[in-house]
């Protein structure tokens, strides 16, 4: 959203504006990233090939996790093949509350 769309004595607007674009951003990112997750994605879509040069693109489920899994906090990279990839950063829940696991140290 512009910045010239919100009310100028409403800041309120303004920082929850900023926040939805940064959670679409996000998980935009992440859902785009995951693609790359064991395919090509030059095969994948009708992109041209050369845009991904300077990049590998491929990605392996270890990377994805590193890059956006860490301890399962915005999202979780699946188990098994059924299952599909849990994006948990979402408007409602902008960060995600631990779990026992990932409240333990390191």
């Amino acid at each position: 959203m512009a910045r010239s769309h919100l009310p100028l004595r409403q800041p309120d607007a303004h920082a929850a504006a900023i926040v939805a674009a940064v959670v679409a951003d996000l998980t935009y990112r992440m859902r785009s990233d995951w693609l790359r997750v064991g395919s090509d994605i030059r095969s994948a879509t009708s992109t041209c090939s050369s845009w991904f040069r300077g990049m590998n693109p491929e990605l392996k489920p270890a990377e994805y996790a590193a890059r956006w899994a860490r301890n399962d906090v915005l999202c979780s990279v699946p188990r098994g093949e059924s299952e599909d990839l849990q994006v948990w950063l979402s408007l409602s829940h902008p960060v995600a509350a631990p779990t026992a696991a990932s409240a333990a140290p390191a």
